[in-house]
């Protein structure tokens, strides 16, 4: 971990009521007495940034925590723009993750939880940066992280602590959204109520699991016949590439089925051919002529190659089952050219129109979500960071 420098940094824990506690760091021993309920808390002398360093935390236990540096401490919030690794992925990834082996950057990803009441404790993993490690941190806190240690030369502690898709009030606290004329009455109810979120959420895990099976389970399309050549697709509506979900009215979770109809010159008959298709969000998966040809729940370009044993000349279909969250999914971008190309330097235009539908499977199972309550994200994610010392957020 990381311990904030130029501040008396907080460190505190529980133990047995009344026990008395010995902490030594950086050369220094502080003695400190728990309350009655087994509540302590001390401050460290003012450090510069140095280390590693051990912690001893000495009572009628003993815990040692190892790799200790002093440096800067930031906390890092916010919804998915915070949230966002390196590897969703972000322009030139993979080389960056390669490059990634600074020791002295560090980061605690907070699990993304709410509750209805304040909560004390939360649990994760701290990471040293390295090219194991650096595809999972927030990209943002990542070059933020990097920027300050490379000037400053000390370590630095991202704690991501961020939610994707979240709105502003579940991050404020009940007592200051109770001052809000808009917020207070509904305080009020929410405190009557007495509801714990935290529970309510768990209990909807099971639907939760159900949507990801769902969502990775094509069977019921191809029952039907959707990516064959042969299905009738004469009563689909048609959109046009590049295909927003929004622009369709397709709001919420959908599964939409694409298909276009080409012909293929029998020139490049027998041929492996390149299909792109752009960037598409969320998720896909690509059939040529009722094969798959791939897959992939990653926000970057679609490049599938078609074995040459499909590749015949006539009639082709390409069909993509296509899973569009919060109404966000694209398949494609403007100025991007979709197409079918071989070595050759053949290539055919996929741009114009295909036929969508998104009522070929049943309705995803969507669990109660209570993320977006007023206060609920600040309970369970802020209150129990507020302790530890910061040198500030970035949001």
């Amino acid at each position: 971990m990381v311990i904030q420098q130029g501040i008396h940094a907080p460190v505190w824990g529980t133990v047995n009521p009344n026990e008395n506690i010995k902490l030594f760091f950086a050369g220094y021993t502080l003695f400190v007495k728990a309350d009655s309920v087994g509540r302590w808390r001390t401050r460290l002398p003012v450090l510069k940034a140095w280390g590693p360093y051990e912690m001893l935390i000495s009572g009628k236990k003993k815990i040692a925590y190892h790799n200790v540096m002093v440096g800067e401490v930031w906390l890092a919030s916010g919804q998915s723009n915070m949230s966002f690794a390196i590897d969703r992925p972000m322009l030139n990834a993979k080389q960056i993750i390669a490059g990634a082996n600074f020791p002295l950057i560090r980061e605690f990803r907070n699990p993304q939880r709410c509750n209805s009441y304040p909560e004390q404790e939360t649990v994760g993993d701290w990471k040293v940066c390295t090219p194991q490690n650096a595809g999972s941190f927030s990209a943002v806190a990542y070059f933020f992280a990097r920027k300050i240690s490379a000037e400053q030369h000390v370590a630095v502690r991202i704690i991501n602590s961020s939610y994707d898709g979240s709105f502003i009030q579940p991050w404020i606290s009940e007592t200051m959204l109770e001052t809000q004329v808009e917020f207070a009455h509904n305080m009020q109810q929410i405190k009557m109520k007495g509801e714990d979120w935290a529970k309510l959420q768990e209990a909807g895990n099971p639907i939760r699991a159900k949507y990801k099976a769902a969502i990775a389970n094509d069977s019921a399309a191809l029952e039907k016949g959707v990516a064959r050549t042969d299905f009738k697709n004469s009563s689909w509506k048609t959109i046009t590439y590049p295909m927003r979900a929004a622009d369709a009215g397709l709001n919420g979770y959908k599964i939409i089925w694409l298909r276009k109809t080409v012909n293929i010159p029998e020139s490049v008959a027998g041929k492996p051919l390149l299909l792109s298709l752009g960037e598409l969000k969320q998720q896909d998966i690509t059939y040529f002529n009722g094969i798959e040809i791939g897959r992939d729940n990653k926000e970057e370009p679609r490049e599938y190659r078609i074995p040459a044993a499909l590749v015949k000349g006539g009639k082709a279909v390409i069909a993509i089952r296509w899973l569009s969250e919060w109404g966000y999914g694209r398949v494609g971008n403007p100025g991007v050219v979709a197409a079918l190309s071989n070595v050759n330097n053949w290539q055919m235009s996929l741009a114009g129109n295909w036929k969508y539908n998104e009522q070929i499977e049943p309705e995803l199972p969507l669990a109660p979500s209570y993320e977006s309550n007023p206060s609920s994200i600040y309970n369970a994610m802020i209150v129990p960071l507020l302790s530890y010392g910061l040198k500030g957020f970035i949001w």
